[in-house]
């Protein structure tokens, strides 16, 4: 699995690369995704056109650039929010294992309905696809009661 500031350096280290468009592909993409109130936002790329380093293909977007340039022209009532409230996550492919990654919130990881929907948006194959949690894309709920659990076991 991918350690969180490990992911966060080798995306920020790609995220200033041009990247050529591409049309629609049914080929897997790689890229990053949001669950906002039941609504799947994502961007991405097929995999086969992404830059990758030694370990990863990724998206070169960060979150909050998404976020704001696509998440809130969408739907102005969300300007109120930032780009660590709501559940979120990326797919990435490891290169050395062959295989894809799709590292999410706890919250999207224990939805079947939303995993199914970011699978076949991400023409995902299911059979070379795991699926992975990272504290990184921890949302506000999930933030809160992690601190509430803290917060009791220290009590007891």
């Amino acid at each position: 699995m991918v350690k969180s500031n490990d992911l966060h350096k080798m995306i920020t280290s790609v995220q200033d690369q041009h990247m050529t468009p591409v049309e629609e592909s049914k080929e897997p993409y790689i890229g990053l995704f949001y669950v906002v109130n039941g609504n799947l936002y994502w961007d991405g790329i097929p995999a086969k056109y992404a830059q990758g380093n030694i370990a990863y293909k990724i998206f070169p977007k960060m979150h909050p650039t998404y976020w704001e340039e696509t998440v809130i022209k969408a739907d102005v009532m969300l300007k109120e929010f930032d780009a660590y409230h709501f559940p979120r996550g990326r797919v990435v492919y490891d290169i050395n294992k062959r295989q894809y990654e799709l590292v999410a919130d706890q919250c999207i990881l224990s939805n079947n309905k939303m995993l199914s929907d970011i699978i076949t948006e991400f023409h995902l194959p299911k059979n070379n696809l795991i699926f992975s949690n990272d504290s990184h894309y921890r949302c506000a709920v999930c933030k809160a009661l992690r601190t509430s659990n803290v917060q009791s076991t220290e009590t007891n």
